[in-house]
């Protein structure tokens, strides 16, 4: 009776405590590269969502300007200077008119108001004194948490003459993103490699030259 319980005992198996914990190790390993993957991926494609919405931004307000410079007389496109700052918050305030609308902006403000467009019975002698409300024919033209840097060289005109080759000169700079996505190192704005609590910067810059369409004066 003995030698059966004793043959009995020896043939039951099962996992050892060393057997588990391994196990355990290499279930941990398999679920975080997983993990890992995941979020590289969603990263990746947040990443490349909002790249591609700060060029489509960019890409429809040059494409609105370069087409108002083209339907425009010689004498309708009007580079305006900056003003006092006494216009939407202490940012100075700086504009210019094409073919009857004139575009106000601010740079390195991250509100929408900062790029707004007018053409309610405007003048190119000076911007607007109030902010942009409904019924007086302004809009906004930034995303929310996008700004407009100043250009390269630190000009303040959005539209310049190239000399008397008869072509006007469009440059946009946005940058998207909240303060923490970006870094700003004498004066120049620059987004970290990296993502801060999910958000992402984005800098997006296009120039291009443009003339007035031959037949209009």
């Amino acid at each position: 009776m003995n030698k059966v319980n004793k043959n009995l005992i020896s043939d039951q198996s099962g996992f050892t405590v060393i057997e588990l914990l391994i196990s355990s190790i290499v279930f941990t390993l398999i679920l975080l590269v997983t993990t890992y993957g995941i979020i590289q991926i969603t990263r990746g494609y947040i990443k490349g969502s909002v790249s591609a919405q700060v060029q489509n931004n960019n890409r429809s307000l040059v494409d609105e300007i370069t087409q108002n410079i083209q339907l425009s007389s010689s004498s309708s496109v009007n580079p305006g200077p900056n003003v006092p700052a006494n216009w939407k918050s202490f940012f100075p305030t700086y504009w210019f008119c094409v073919n009857g609308v004139r575009y106000i902006y601010q740079f390195n403000n991250p509100q929408p108001y900062a790029l707004t467009e007018d053409s309610h019975g405007i003048s190119c002698l000076s911007p607007q004194a109030d902010p942009p409300s409904a019924g007086t024919g302004e809009k906004s033209l930034l995303n929310s948490n996008t700004q407009l840097l100043r250009p390269t060289g630190g000009g303040s005109q959005l539209i310049y003459t190239i000399g008397s080759s008869g072509l006007y000169g469009v440059t946009l700079d946005l940058l998207f993103g909240g303060p923490s996505t970006y870094v700003i190192n004498s004066g120049k704005y620059t987004c970290r490699s990296i993502s801060l609590g999910g958000s992402f910067c984005n800098n997006s810059t296009i120039t291009t030259a443009v003339g007035i369409r031959s037949g209009i004066q």
